[in-house]
Protein backbone atom coordinates (compact mmCIF):
# COMPACT_ATOMS: atom_id res chain seq x y z
CA UNK A 1 0.00 0.00 0.00
CA UNK A 2 1.47 3.29 -1.18
CA UNK A 3 0.84 6.47 0.89
CA UNK A 4 -1.65 8.01 -2.25
CA UNK A 5 -3.47 4.72 -1.09
CA UNK A 6 -3.18 5.13 2.56
CA UNK A 7 -5.54 8.47 2.39
CA UNK A 8 -7.74 9.70 0.58
CA UNK A 9 -8.14 13.09 -1.05
CA UNK A 10 -10.99 15.68 -2.33
CA UNK A 11 -10.50 17.07 -5.28
CA UNK A 12 -12.96 20.05 -4.88
CA UNK A 13 -10.25 21.09 -2.23
CA UNK A 14 -7.79 21.16 -5.51
CA UNK A 15 -5.22 20.08 -3.43
CA UNK A 16 -1.61 18.85 -4.74
CA UNK A 17 -1.17 15.55 -3.08
CA UNK A 18 2.36 15.09 -4.69
CA UNK A 19 4.85 13.91 -2.05
CA UNK A 20 8.04 16.65 -1.69
CA UNK A 21 10.65 16.37 -0.04
CA UNK A 22 11.60 17.65 2.97
CA UNK A 23 14.33 19.39 4.61
CA UNK A 24 12.53 20.27 7.62
CA UNK A 25 13.20 19.91 11.55
CA UNK A 26 10.70 17.16 10.80
CA UNK A 27 13.06 14.98 10.14
CA UNK A 28 16.49 16.14 11.35
CA UNK A 29 15.31 17.27 14.65
CA UNK A 30 17.42 14.55 17.78
CA UNK A 31 15.11 16.20 20.56
CA UNK A 32 12.26 13.35 21.92
CA UNK A 33 9.25 14.41 19.94
CA UNK A 34 5.98 16.11 22.20
CA UNK A 35 2.74 15.93 21.10
CA UNK A 36 1.41 19.66 21.04
CA UNK A 37 -2.11 18.14 22.38
CA UNK A 38 -2.68 15.57 24.84
CA UNK A 39 -5.76 14.38 26.65
CA UNK A 40 -5.39 16.78 29.77
CA UNK A 41 -5.57 19.59 27.87
CA UNK A 42 -8.22 18.85 24.55
CA UNK A 43 -11.99 18.03 24.84
CA UNK A 44 -13.29 15.26 22.16
CA UNK A 45 -16.80 14.35 23.19
CA UNK A 46 -15.43 11.46 25.51
CA UNK A 47 -13.20 9.85 22.32
CA UNK A 48 -9.43 9.53 22.77
CA UNK A 49 -7.07 7.02 22.08
CA UNK A 50 -3.76 6.03 23.23
CA UNK A 51 -1.48 3.47 21.73
CA UNK A 52 2.00 2.49 21.10
CA UNK A 53 3.80 3.00 17.73
CA UNK A 54 5.65 -0.19 16.19
CA UNK A 55 7.31 2.40 14.07
CA UNK A 56 8.21 5.09 16.63
CA UNK A 57 8.61 3.06 19.92
CA UNK A 58 6.34 6.31 21.38
CA UNK A 59 2.68 6.13 23.14
CA UNK A 60 0.78 8.45 20.13
CA UNK A 61 -2.95 9.93 21.46
CA UNK A 62 -5.81 10.96 19.02
CA UNK A 63 -9.36 12.04 19.68
CA UNK A 64 -11.05 10.71 17.59
CA UNK A 65 -12.01 6.73 15.94
CA UNK A 66 -10.67 8.18 12.19
CA UNK A 67 -7.13 9.45 13.75
CA UNK A 68 -7.06 5.99 15.50
CA UNK A 69 -7.78 3.90 12.15
CA UNK A 70 -5.61 6.37 10.12
CA UNK A 71 -2.85 6.19 12.70
CA UNK A 72 -3.12 2.47 12.45
CA UNK A 73 -2.47 2.01 8.78
CA UNK A 74 0.31 4.53 8.91
CA UNK A 75 1.88 2.12 11.67
CA UNK A 76 1.36 -0.84 9.71
CA UNK A 77 3.26 0.46 6.39
CA UNK A 78 6.14 -0.79 6.07
CA UNK A 79 7.44 2.59 4.24
CA UNK A 80 6.76 4.74 7.10
CA UNK A 81 9.67 5.12 9.97
CA UNK A 82 8.02 8.25 11.53
CA UNK A 83 4.83 9.31 12.67
CA UNK A 84 4.47 12.36 14.69
CA UNK A 85 0.77 13.12 16.50
CA UNK A 86 -0.88 16.25 17.12
CA UNK A 87 2.02 18.03 15.18
CA UNK A 88 2.39 21.13 16.60
CA UNK A 89 3.30 24.40 14.32
CA UNK A 90 5.19 27.59 15.32
CA UNK A 91 2.77 30.08 15.78
CA UNK A 92 4.31 33.34 15.31
CA UNK A 93 4.44 31.86 11.75
CA UNK A 94 0.74 30.68 11.60
CA UNK A 95 -0.19 34.10 12.61
CA UNK A 96 1.05 35.79 10.13
CA UNK A 97 0.16 33.60 7.91
CA UNK A 98 -3.67 34.42 8.82
CA UNK A 99 -2.73 38.16 7.90
CA UNK A 100 -1.87 37.22 4.65
CA UNK A 101 -4.68 34.55 4.23
CA UNK A 102 -7.39 36.83 5.82
CA UNK A 103 -8.39 33.96 8.16
CA UNK A 104 -8.77 34.12 11.65
CA UNK A 105 -6.53 32.35 13.54
CA UNK A 106 -7.98 29.33 15.86
CA UNK A 107 -9.20 29.30 18.55
CA UNK A 108 -11.59 31.61 16.49
CA UNK A 109 -13.06 33.82 19.48
CA UNK A 110 -10.34 33.77 21.86
CA UNK A 111 -8.21 36.63 22.46
CA UNK A 112 -5.34 34.43 22.64
CA UNK A 113 -4.40 32.32 20.02
CA UNK A 114 -2.49 28.97 20.05
CA UNK A 115 -0.61 27.05 17.99
CA UNK A 116 -1.83 25.29 15.44
CA UNK A 117 -1.73 21.49 15.00
CA UNK A 118 -1.88 19.22 12.52
CA UNK A 119 -3.04 15.60 13.21
CA UNK A 120 -0.70 13.63 12.02
CA UNK A 121 2.76 13.82 9.94
CA UNK A 122 4.29 11.09 8.29
CA UNK A 123 7.76 10.33 6.80
CA UNK A 124 7.86 7.64 4.16
CA UNK A 125 10.72 6.19 3.23
CA UNK A 126 12.45 7.23 -0.13
CA UNK A 127 12.85 3.64 -1.73
CA UNK A 128 15.04 5.38 -4.78
CA UNK A 129 15.73 8.97 -3.41
CA UNK A 130 15.17 11.21 -0.21
CA UNK A 131 12.49 10.34 2.51
CA UNK A 132 9.18 12.19 2.10
CA UNK A 133 7.43 13.67 4.71
CA UNK A 134 3.39 14.65 4.67
CA UNK A 135 1.15 16.06 7.21
CA UNK A 136 -2.34 14.47 7.14
CA UNK A 137 -5.68 16.50 7.94
CA UNK A 138 -8.41 14.10 9.32
CA UNK A 139 -11.48 14.91 9.03
CA UNK A 140 -14.97 12.91 8.49
CA UNK A 141 -16.57 13.69 4.73
CA UNK A 142 -19.55 16.02 6.20
CA UNK A 143 -17.04 18.58 7.89
CA UNK A 144 -16.49 19.76 4.87
CA UNK A 145 -19.92 21.13 4.13
CA UNK A 146 -18.16 23.56 7.47
CA UNK A 147 -16.68 26.43 5.70
CA UNK A 148 -14.43 26.95 8.87
CA UNK A 149 -13.10 23.50 8.54
CA UNK A 150 -12.21 24.51 5.05
CA UNK A 151 -10.35 27.63 5.96
CA UNK A 152 -8.54 26.17 8.69
CA UNK A 153 -7.30 23.31 6.58
CA UNK A 154 -6.10 26.22 4.40
CA UNK A 155 -3.88 27.42 7.23
CA UNK A 156 -2.42 24.08 7.90
CA UNK A 157 -1.54 23.67 4.46
CA UNK A 158 0.02 27.22 3.64
CA UNK A 159 1.72 26.93 7.07
CA UNK A 160 2.91 23.39 6.29
CA UNK A 161 4.46 24.46 3.10
CA UNK A 162 6.70 27.09 4.48
CA UNK A 163 8.18 23.72 5.66
CA UNK A 164 8.37 21.58 2.50
CA UNK A 165 5.49 19.88 3.68
CA UNK A 166 2.94 18.55 1.55
CA UNK A 167 -0.83 17.99 2.74
CA UNK A 168 -3.41 14.93 2.12
CA UNK A 169 -6.56 14.51 3.81
CA UNK A 170 -7.71 11.31 5.48
CA UNK A 171 -11.13 11.02 5.65
CA UNK A 172 -14.11 7.78 6.56
CA UNK A 173 -13.99 7.33 2.47
CA UNK A 174 -10.60 7.00 2.15
CA UNK A 175 -10.34 4.07 4.54
CA UNK A 176 -11.14 0.25 3.52
CA UNK A 177 -14.59 -0.98 4.89
CA UNK A 178 -13.50 -3.97 6.14
CA UNK A 179 -10.30 -2.53 7.75
CA UNK A 180 -12.85 0.13 9.34
CA UNK A 181 -14.74 -3.21 10.07
CA UNK A 182 -11.87 -4.09 12.22
CA UNK A 183 -10.99 -1.57 13.81
CA UNK A 184 -14.49 -1.30 14.88
CA UNK A 185 -14.64 -5.10 16.40
CA UNK A 186 -11.42 -3.59 18.24
CA UNK A 187 -12.84 -0.43 19.39
CA UNK A 188 -15.54 -2.34 20.67
CA UNK A 189 -14.49 -2.24 24.08
CA UNK A 190 -12.40 0.51 26.51
CA UNK A 191 -8.58 -0.19 28.07
CA UNK A 192 -9.77 0.71 31.32
CA UNK A 193 -12.44 -2.27 31.21
CA UNK A 194 -9.14 -4.18 31.23
CA UNK A 195 -7.98 -6.25 34.30
CA UNK A 196 -5.00 -7.35 33.15
CA UNK A 197 -1.64 -5.02 33.38
CA UNK A 198 -1.24 -2.85 29.82
CA UNK A 199 1.95 -4.02 29.29
CA UNK A 200 4.66 -5.76 26.96
CA UNK A 201 4.75 -8.92 29.34
CA UNK A 202 0.94 -9.39 29.34
CA UNK A 203 0.76 -9.07 25.45
CA UNK A 204 3.74 -11.88 25.57
CA UNK A 205 1.35 -14.31 27.30
CA UNK A 206 -1.42 -13.77 25.62
CA UNK A 207 0.20 -14.22 22.49
CA UNK A 208 2.18 -17.51 23.81
CA UNK A 209 -1.18 -18.72 25.17
CA UNK A 210 -2.55 -18.27 21.70
CA UNK A 211 0.05 -19.73 19.82
CA UNK A 212 -0.01 -23.04 21.46
CA UNK A 213 -2.90 -23.73 19.14
CA UNK A 214 -1.81 -21.54 15.86
CA UNK A 215 -4.36 -23.34 13.76
CA UNK A 216 -7.10 -23.15 15.45
CA UNK A 217 -10.10 -20.67 15.49
CA UNK A 218 -9.42 -17.41 17.43
CA UNK A 219 -12.56 -17.41 19.31
CA UNK A 220 -12.74 -20.73 19.76
CA UNK A 221 -9.52 -20.89 21.95
CA UNK A 222 -10.22 -17.61 23.78
CA UNK A 223 -13.68 -19.32 24.72
CA UNK A 224 -11.70 -22.18 26.26
CA UNK A 225 -9.50 -19.74 27.63
CA UNK A 226 -12.42 -18.24 29.84
CA UNK A 227 -13.64 -22.06 30.90
CA UNK A 228 -9.89 -23.01 32.08
CA UNK A 229 -9.38 -20.40 33.83
CA UNK A 230 -12.88 -20.21 35.27
CA UNK A 231 -14.03 -16.57 34.53
CA UNK A 232 -16.88 -14.72 32.75
CA UNK A 233 -17.71 -16.17 29.23
CA UNK A 234 -15.69 -13.14 26.85
CA UNK A 235 -13.43 -12.24 29.70
CA UNK A 236 -10.09 -13.09 27.59
CA UNK A 237 -11.85 -11.70 24.13
CA UNK A 238 -11.99 -8.12 25.80
CA UNK A 239 -8.31 -8.53 27.27
CA UNK A 240 -7.27 -9.77 23.52
CA UNK A 241 -8.83 -6.84 22.29
CA UNK A 242 -7.69 -4.15 24.80
CA UNK A 243 -4.17 -5.14 23.73
CA UNK A 244 -4.71 -5.03 20.33
CA UNK A 245 -6.76 -1.28 20.83
CA UNK A 246 -3.16 0.21 22.25
CA UNK A 247 -1.10 -1.71 19.81
CA UNK A 248 0.66 -4.49 21.47
CA UNK A 249 -0.68 -7.17 19.93
CA UNK A 250 -1.70 -6.49 15.98
CA UNK A 251 -3.60 -8.41 13.18
CA UNK A 252 -3.98 -7.95 9.20
CA UNK A 253 -6.70 -5.57 9.26
CA UNK A 254 -8.16 -6.31 5.62
CA UNK A 255 -8.99 -10.09 7.03
CA UNK A 256 -12.66 -10.41 8.25
CA UNK A 257 -12.45 -10.65 11.91
CA UNK A 258 -15.31 -13.54 12.07
CA UNK A 259 -12.91 -15.88 10.52
CA UNK A 260 -9.85 -15.00 12.37
CA UNK A 261 -7.32 -17.72 13.83
CA UNK A 262 -4.63 -17.39 16.64
CA UNK A 263 -1.72 -17.41 14.09
CA UNK A 264 -3.09 -14.47 12.64
CA UNK A 265 -2.17 -12.51 15.92
CA UNK A 266 0.88 -10.84 15.83
CA UNK A 267 3.36 -9.85 18.94
CA UNK A 268 4.37 -6.16 18.34
CA UNK A 269 8.27 -5.76 19.09
CA UNK A 270 9.19 -3.31 21.55
CA UNK A 271 11.01 -0.42 19.38
CA UNK A 272 13.56 1.72 21.61
CA UNK A 273 11.93 5.36 21.20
Amino acid sequence: MNSNQLVGHREKEQLSLDLVTSNSLVENSQEPYKSGLTVQDFSSEGQAWRVYSRTTGRVHQYFSKLEYCTHLLLDLNPNVIDIKDQYPHDLSLSLELTQKLGINHPPQNAKEKKPLTTDLVAVFSGLDGPNKTVGIYVKYAKDFNNFRTVEKLHLERESLAQLGISMLISSEESIDKVIMKSIDWILSVHTSQMEGELSFDYAAEMYELLQANPAEKLTTVLNQLDRQGEVEDGYHLMELKCLLQFGYLSFDLTKNVLFLSCEDIELTPEVES
